[in-house]
């Protein structure tokens, strides 16, 4: 779901293959997930990109992250 548009997100909550959660994230049907998850695990290249692909992402985050998280903060304002 990274990278995916408002446009997409909402036409895939709308069919239900995506969900919206309390907290304003969108998480994929459990369902949905395991499905994907076979249908990697049929195309052994195919799912070594994609797992790659998911750690490079949230690679980058922590690393654009971890300054802010070590940063001071004054918390009185």
């Amino acid at each position: 779901m990274a990278g995916a548009s408002l446009a997409i997100l909402a036409s895939l909550v709308s069919k239900s293959l995506v969900q919206l959660t309390e907290a304003g994230r969108y998480d994929l049907h459990d369902l949905i997930r395991q499905f994907a998850t076979a249908q990697l695990d049929t195309d052994p290249v195919a799912g070594t990109a994609a797992r790659q692909q998911h750690y490079a992402l949230y690679l980058a985050l922590a690393e654009a992250a971890g300054p802010h998280l070590k940063a001071r903060r004054s918390w009185n304002g």
